[in-house]
């Protein structure tokens, strides 16, 4: 668990508190899990599949999702041509194989509507 995390009540609710064990960082903690000093993790699963991949951590996401944070691009109030601009992107990546492609070289699998 990261120190001052989103997911400190999740955690509460999970474990005994006592039990909590805060780290610097996800990396930090998600490399520490191999060690065998604490038996899970809860962290954002972007950061845990690019930790697994990049860092080659013996890692792998258990159960389901136990939160759904959504992500987007912040467009200013008003800027409707912007946003028409990006979504005509994205749906473009989306439809042409571009979006798989980037998310698979990066994640290790398609991430879009997980």
């Amino acid at each position: 668990m990261v120190k001052a995390s989103t997911y400190l009540t999740l955690a509460k609710t999970l474990t005994d508190e006592g039990k909590i064990t805060s780290y610097d960082s996800d990396v930090v903690a998600l490399q520490d899990l191999g060690t065998g000093r604490i038996d899970a993790v809860i962290t954002d699963k972007l950061v845990g599949l690019l930790a697994r991949n990049e860092s080659g951590l013996k890692i792998r996401a258990v159960g389901p999702v136990l939160q759904q944070d959504e992500m987007g691009i912040a467009v200013q109030k008003g800027n409707t041509e912007l946003l028409a601009s990006i979504d005509k992107a994205l749906d473009a990546m989306i439809a042409d194989g571009t979006y798989d492609k980037i998310s698979k070289r990066w994640f290790g699998e398609n991430i879009l509507g997980d």
